[in-house]
């Protein structure tokens, strides 16, 4: 079965000023879809962590500093078998941060075992940067 992405929420330039955490707006994803949540945000003191819809969030990439000297990117990924529905709240620990831009897409026809460790990142990877985002 081939693999479908699709934007469940995106927001470019959602926050003006600098904050610990960020909310995006609320989603609702479908049952046992691979759920990636990106964020550029500009700080280098902390790994953001995910929270919302009910699911386990785990970093998958951790962030980088782009080629040009710019924001950082943060990606994490989660599987439910039956998520909520709700906004994802991303928490820099304490530390504050400027949001750029946040995406949660859906994988649809991706499972953990089907994709394993490796082979999510390249979708991720993939799913992102063939969208410009």
């Amino acid at each position: 079965m081939p693999l479908a992405f699709s934007i469940l929420t995106s927001s470019a330039s959602p926050q003006g000023s600098d904050a610990s955490s960020y909310v995006t707006a609320s989603v609702d994803p479908a049952d046992n879809a691979l759920i990636l949540a990106a964020i550029t945000y500009q700080v280098d003191t902390s790994h953001p962590t995910a929270t919302g819809n009910g699911l386990t969030w785990n970093e998958l990439i951790t962030p980088v500093l782009s080629q040009s000297g710019g924001p950082y990117l943060g990606v994490l990924y989660s599987l439910g078998a039956a998520p909520s529905a709700g906004a994802i709240t991303f928490d820099f620990n304490g530390s504050s941060a400027s949001v750029e831009l946040s995406v949660i897409l859906s994988v649809d026809g991706a499972t953990y075992s089907y994709v394993g460790d490796h082979a999510l990142g390249v979708y991720a990877w993939n799913a992102f940067y063939a969208r410009g985002l």
